[in-house]
């Protein structure tokens, strides 16, 4: 059975991806930096509402489950690893759009190319 939470954590997906490519068309195709900026600053809100309702969620009684685990590596994957994530998509359509040199190729060997 589909919970409300499950589908908190769809949406939370969903909105990441659509605030970091709307923000980035902001950037560099709408050439409009301040709205871009704004929309990019405003992805932690995303995670902050997903906090917000597995907590609500949880308060209201029900048993912890798999759903609010799934939340939960959400949220810390999105800590983790989110400026990373917008920070290469940004590389991308720069170079894309704005004529920004080529991102760096991730490294052959080595630590780093374990990450």
């Amino acid at each position: 059975m589909v919970t409300a939470l499950y589908l908190a954590i769809l949406s939370c997906e969903i909105a990441f991806w659509i605030v970091l490519a709307l923000g980035l068309v902001a950037r560099y195709v709408w050439k409009r930096p301040a709205l871009g900026q704004g929309l990019l600053l405003s992805l932690p809100i995303i995670d902050l509402a997903l906090i917000a309702f597995t907590i609500l969620d949880l308060r209201s009684g029900t048993t912890a489950s798999f759903a609010h685990g799934l939340a939960a590596a959400y949220i810390g994957f999105t800590i983790g690893f989110g400026a990373l994530v917008v920070r290469w998509a940004d590389q991308q359509v720069a170079h894309r759009f704005a004529g920004a040199p080529a991102p760096p190729a991730p490294p052959q060997t080595g630590l780093q190319s374990l990450i």
